[in-house]
């Protein structure tokens, strides 16, 4: 049996993911020292780092890409086994959210599990794009979990991996293990106490700290950086309901203005479609189609809301808005029927 048939499963396929985690590979290529391997070199932090990767690393970097993808398809499952209320059903069955640290579950809820989606999928993009420095304790309990995972990946595929791999992963990934603590039954609490904090250097360690960065300069994804936002209860006016349109955008990373308009292209048979649409039809058209895709732009969401409508639109070119056989408007992010052609 060659290797793209081995153990039933695609080869070819987990190739191209590792040819994609380059600089993972070498990262966790493992070395001794300067003197004692020749082919060390500097990588962009300054660190001693091989000028290539060994098969082993390689076949890690894309244990790793691939263990991400299982934790992210898990948490989408356990997304879905949530109760009604958006709390955790004890009767459901997790394949993820139950790897957290067990002390805080009765923080766990459908919000939390959504922000936390957001920092394992901005994991991914930042392993493959060799930015090693993890944005806050939330990243770093989804990169334990998805260390986690190798092991089934390294199963699945037949892979060979050195046999210290984790140890050495986690000294290359990982700035500190603080976050371990958190799991650790005999020190309950202890993330409340200040003098802890200060004698040992550990951050962030509350649990409502956990999506705070790390670092200053962190951008976090605004899903992740947001806070609680349920709709206020009782009746609403016509200026409740724009900013709750609001807050719903910019949880999902809409790139809104304040005034809640942006330039649009709409085809011509579509104008009469456009303003048809009812904007209490149109927010319940948001909400259903950004609630479990909290990572969409603006521009990727709106297009395919809009088709839902009959309405062919897309966004316009920066530098050259007006494109022959299209209409230009200042399209109304709250009531489309109110966009206006420019």
């Amino acid at each position: 049996m060659d290797d793209e048939e081995r153990n039933g499963v695609d080869m070819h396929r987990f190739e191209t993911y590792a040819a994609r985690m380059n600089k993972l590979a070498v990262r966790l290529t493992p070395f001794t020292d300067e003197e004692e391997w020749d082919g060390v070199t500097v990588d962009d932090y300054g660190e001693p780092a091989p000028a290539e990767a060994t098969p082993e690393a390689k076949a890690l970097a894309g244990a790793i890409w691939v263990a991400c993808e299982l934790l992210i398809d898990d948490l989408f499952e356990d997304l879905r086994e949530l109760g009604q209320d958006g709390e955790i059903d004890p009767d459901a069955f997790l394949r993820a959210f139950d790897e957290l640290p067990p002390a805080f579950i009765t923080h766990y809820n459908a919000l939390f599990l959504k922000k936390f989606i957001t920092v394992v999928v901005d994991l991914g993009r930042q392993l493959v794009a060799g930015q090693w420095a993890l944005t806050c304790v939330a990243q770093e309990l989804a990169l334990r979990m998805v260390l986690d995972r190798v092991e089934t990946v390294q199963e699945i595929y037949g892979l060979t991996l050195d046999d210290d791999w984790q140890s050495w992963a986690e000294a290359r990934l990982f700035e500190d293990l603080d976050h371990q603590w958190l799991y650790n039954p005999r020190m309950d609490g202890f993330e409340e106490n200040p003098g802890f904090a200060e004698e040992t250097g550990a951050a962030n360690l509350r649990i409502d700290q956990w999506f705070d960065p790390f670092r200053r300069d962190t951008v976090m994804n605004p899903y992740a950086a947001a806070e609680s936002t349920w709709p206020p209860e009782g009746e609403k006016d016509e200026e409740d309901d724009e900013a709750e349109i609001r807050i719903s955008y910019e949880e999902t990373s809409w790139q809104a203005e304040e005034t809640m308009t942006t330039p649009w292209l709409i085809r011509p048979d579509s104008v009469e479609a456009l303003r048809a649409i009812d904007p209490e039809d149109f927010r319940s058209a948001v909400r259903e189609f950004t609630k479990d895709r909290p990572f969409l732009e603006l521009d990727d969401a709106l297009h395919a809301v809009l088709r839902t409508f009959g309405v062919h639109s897309k966004a316009p070119d920066s530098e050259h808005p007006r494109e022959t056989g299209w209409l230009l408007f200042e399209f109304d992010l709250v009531n489309p029927a109110r966009s206006v052609q420019l």
